[in-house]
Protein backbone atom coordinates (compact mmCIF):
# COMPACT_ATOMS: atom_id res chain seq x y z
CA UNK A 1 0.00 0.00 0.00
CA UNK A 2 1.53 3.36 -0.77
CA UNK A 3 0.34 6.20 1.64
CA UNK A 4 0.14 10.02 0.42
CA UNK A 5 3.50 11.88 1.60
CA UNK A 6 1.34 13.55 4.80
CA UNK A 7 0.35 10.06 5.74
CA UNK A 8 3.81 8.20 5.58
CA UNK A 9 5.12 11.86 7.25
CA UNK A 10 2.61 11.62 10.44
CA UNK A 11 3.35 7.51 10.86
CA UNK A 12 7.11 8.35 10.60
CA UNK A 13 6.61 10.67 13.41
CA UNK A 14 4.26 8.00 15.50
CA UNK A 15 6.13 5.58 14.62
CA UNK A 16 9.60 7.21 15.96
CA UNK A 17 7.94 8.54 18.40
CA UNK A 18 7.39 5.49 19.80
CA UNK A 19 10.37 3.54 19.55
CA UNK A 20 13.02 2.87 22.39
CA UNK A 21 15.08 5.87 21.63
CA UNK A 22 13.08 8.46 19.46
CA UNK A 23 15.32 10.91 17.23
CA UNK A 24 13.29 13.01 15.38
CA UNK A 25 16.23 13.93 13.11
CA UNK A 26 16.35 10.38 11.80
CA UNK A 27 12.74 11.93 9.66
CA UNK A 28 14.13 13.12 6.72
CA UNK A 29 13.05 13.53 2.64
CA UNK A 30 15.54 10.81 2.06
CA UNK A 31 15.04 8.48 4.64
CA UNK A 32 11.58 7.93 3.81
CA UNK A 33 12.13 8.80 0.08
CA UNK A 34 10.55 11.39 -0.54
CA UNK A 35 11.04 14.63 -2.61
CA UNK A 36 12.48 17.42 -0.04
CA UNK A 37 10.09 20.00 -1.97
CA UNK A 38 6.86 17.48 -1.30
CA UNK A 39 8.14 16.91 2.45
CA UNK A 40 8.40 20.56 3.04
CA UNK A 41 5.07 21.66 1.98
CA UNK A 42 3.49 18.24 3.61
CA UNK A 43 4.87 19.30 7.02
CA UNK A 44 3.92 22.40 6.35
CA UNK A 45 0.01 21.55 6.62
CA UNK A 46 0.46 18.92 8.89
CA UNK A 47 1.29 21.64 10.96
CA UNK A 48 -1.60 24.40 9.49
CA UNK A 49 -3.96 20.97 9.91
CA UNK A 50 -2.40 21.04 13.84
CA UNK A 51 -1.33 17.40 13.60
CA UNK A 52 1.82 18.59 14.64
CA UNK A 53 3.57 20.46 17.29
CA UNK A 54 6.75 22.19 17.42
CA UNK A 55 8.03 21.46 13.71
CA UNK A 56 10.35 24.96 12.34
CA UNK A 57 9.09 26.12 9.31
CA UNK A 58 11.32 28.88 7.32
CA UNK A 59 8.95 30.54 5.14
CA UNK A 60 10.36 33.55 2.71
CA UNK A 61 7.98 36.07 1.89
CA UNK A 62 4.83 35.05 -0.35
CA UNK A 63 6.69 32.11 -1.33
CA UNK A 64 4.33 29.24 -0.59
CA UNK A 65 6.68 26.87 -0.12
CA UNK A 66 8.61 26.61 2.95
CA UNK A 67 12.32 27.17 2.75
CA UNK A 68 13.55 24.94 5.64
CA UNK A 69 11.69 22.45 8.13
CA UNK A 70 13.31 20.95 11.21
CA UNK A 71 11.44 18.12 13.26
CA UNK A 72 14.09 17.67 15.73
CA UNK A 73 11.55 18.62 18.61
CA UNK A 74 8.17 17.89 16.19
CA UNK A 75 5.59 15.90 18.41
CA UNK A 76 1.94 14.80 17.37
CA UNK A 77 -1.07 16.63 18.16
CA UNK A 78 -4.21 14.52 20.27
CA UNK A 79 -5.91 14.60 16.69
CA UNK A 80 -2.47 13.59 14.90
CA UNK A 81 -1.95 10.58 17.17
CA UNK A 82 -5.25 9.49 16.91
CA UNK A 83 -5.25 9.77 13.07
CA UNK A 84 -1.72 8.32 12.73
CA UNK A 85 -2.66 5.51 14.89
CA UNK A 86 -5.79 4.94 12.51
CA UNK A 87 -3.79 4.77 9.49
CA UNK A 88 -1.45 2.43 11.05
CA UNK A 89 -3.88 -0.01 11.76
CA UNK A 90 -5.75 0.04 8.10
CA UNK A 91 -2.02 -0.62 6.60
CA UNK A 92 -1.79 -3.50 8.67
Amino acid sequence: MKFPVKQKILCAIYTELHSELPDMGRITPASLCIDPVQFRVAVDKLNSESLIKGAVIVSEGQWPIPRMVCLEHVSLTEQGTHYAAENLREAM
